[in-house]
């Protein structure tokens, strides 16, 4: 917008200065008007209606006050999107969560509220704190504790061999020679 303010500025003093003709005037005149309306429009696009980001705001704290509760209400796709938007990763064994790194801010959040509340154990995470799963089963689904045996944080599930018996390649048909 300053850039096209200067324009105009230069335009005008060229045409009061009889620099330019009317003819040239006029069309460069109808340029910086062109280009000043779709600056506008740009900028109005990009306007950020305060009364909108409070009300979206004031609803996702609404969301967060009982977070367990909309949790275990959610179906599977949201609960994923809530477990990737609350954490890098969570590592899982035999049903219980053993370790895992918040995102941020949400990490952010939690090392504040650690030095806040004078936590000595400030480096450990829910799952390893004080108020980690208790070991053994916790109900019927949960088997004891195990050694990990293999799982997602693997990066190849299958060698390149695969799981199948090798089998000896078909052979192509011959190729016919021209019509």
């Amino acid at each position: 917008m300053t850039r096209l303010d200067n324009e105009e500025r230069k335009l005008l003093t060229a045409h009061y200065a009889d620099k330019i003709s009317e003819h040239i005037f006029a069309e460069e005149q109808a340029r910086v008007r062109r280009e000043r309306a779709a600056a506008e429009h740009l900028l109005n696009r990009h306007k950020v209606n305060q009364e909108t980001v409070a009300s979206t705001l004031d609803l996702a704290l609404q969301l967060t006050d009982n977070i367990q509760t909309a949790y275990l209400q959610a179906d599977t796709t949201e609960r994923r999107l809530l477990n990737q938007a609350f954490f890098e990763y969570v590592e899982v064994d035999s049903e219980e969560i053993t370790t895992g790194q918040l995102n941020p801010p949400f990490a952010q959040l939690a090392a504040i509220n650690r030095i806040l509340a004078d936590d000595p154990e400030a480096g450990e995470t829910p799952a390893t704190g004080p108020h980690a799963p208790a070991e053994g089963p916790q109900n019927d689904e949960t088997p004891g504790s195990s050694s990990k045996a293999g799982g997602s944080y693997l990066t190849h599930m299958v060698d390149e061999s695969g799981h199948e018996p090798r089998t000896p390649p078909t052979p192509l048909p011959p190729v016919g020679r021209g019509r």
